[in-house]
């Protein structure tokens, strides 16, 4: 099963890692509980937060996440940060909805992994599409 972590965990665990820091160097750090060295990658983040994941940073890294609930926002962040996709460039957006997203075949498989259930996501001819789950 894979692990579920907040928005602000993952946030950042990807800025660690399109600073460039590498998983066993993030693993390393956080296992030790010297995840504050890394406060210069963004003095907004508490790094400190990884601590409370040390158990679990292995699993994490090399198996992957689910984000807990993802806001739109969130999700917005979440395509620029991890898969470098840019709204108008990569995919267009419009109420509530991502359409004509552009994606690999293994980051459509990883994005499916990370997007907490409250967002359905499809494979469709002009592109990847996620959009809200209603409920009724």
């Amino acid at each position: 099963m894979v692990a579920k972590l907040s928005l602000m965990d993952v946030y950042i665990i990807e800025n660690l890692r399109k600073a460039g820091i590498a998983d066993d160097e993030i693993k390393k750090e956080v296992r030790a509980l010297n995840a504050d060295s890394y406060q210069y990658v963004n003095d907004s983040f508490d790094f400190t937060r990884l601590h409370d994941l040390s158990d679990q940073i292995d699993e994490i890294l090399d198996e992957g996440y689910e984000v807990k609930f993802l806001t739109f926002t969130g999700l917005i962040n979440l395509l620029r940060l991890k898969f470098q996709k840019e709204k108008t460039r990569d995919f267009e957006e419009e109420q509530f909805v991502v359409s004509k997203l552009t994606m690999t075949d293994s980051e459509l498989k990883e994005l499916k992994q990370i997007v907490s259930p409250n967002w359905k996501i499809s494979a469709e001819e002009e592109g990847v599409r996620i959009e809200p789950v209603h409920s009724v």
